[in-house]
């Protein structure tokens, strides 16, 4: 490209009438004009005619399955939508039962512990009053045996002495009752 053969004034012209939006809104309604005027048919041989003809065919042919597939797909979506929306209202009604289940379970058993825990600290007052009872009791039982020993230790050793007697006595009377028996010699021989 030779710079210096350039008509620089021409391509000026040309640039400021493009930059011009008016001019260039102006010359595309013209190009488009003459565009639809324009007579393709008559232009293209018979072959490419019928060509022409056949992907015009399978063009509106393509576009119907393609609404087609669009539309199913929409309603898939719409579908499939309505179905999470729907599952998404089902998992939360559940998860809030569950909440307040669990919560009215919590407090069940806050409750059942407090009770628990109350008796047990009664029941542990309880026995320890118990305990210190029974040990006084013990006590005065152990204080009261002693005091007791002392003075009649030799009361105790008298008693089981007269015992020993009477006891004797009393095997001495059984075997002097007793009348002698006489045995019947059995007659079988030996």
């Amino acid at each position: 490209m030779n710079l210096k053969n350039l008509n620089w004034k021409q391509i000026k012209k040309e640039l400021v009438r493009l930059s011009d939006f008016d001019q260039l809104k102006k010359e595309l309604k013209s190009l488009k004009k003459d565009i639809k005027k324009f007579d393709y048919e008559s232009k293209l041989s018979k072959k490419n005619k019928s060509r022409l003809k056949d992907l015009q065919k399978t063009y509106n042919d393509v576009s119907k399955k393609i609404a087609q597939t669009q539309k199913q797909i929409d309603r898939e979506l719409d579908k499939g939508l309505r179905v999470f929306k729907q599952t998404k209202k089902d998992v939360a009604k559940k998860v809030n039962s569950l909440k307040k289940n669990a919560k009215a379970q919590k407090s069940d058993l806050e409750k059942t512990f407090k009770k628990a825990s109350k008796t047990v600290s009664k029941t542990k007052k309880k026995a320890a009053k118990a305990v210190k009872k029974t040990k006084k009791k013990i006590t005065k039982k152990t204080k009261r045996k002693s005091t007791k020993k002392k003075s009649t230790k030799k009361v105790v050793t008298k008693k089981k002495a007269t015992r020993r007697k009477t006891a004797a006595k009393k095997v001495l009377k059984k075997t002097t009752r007793r009348k002698p028996t006489t045995k019947k010699r059995s007659t079988r021989s030996k």
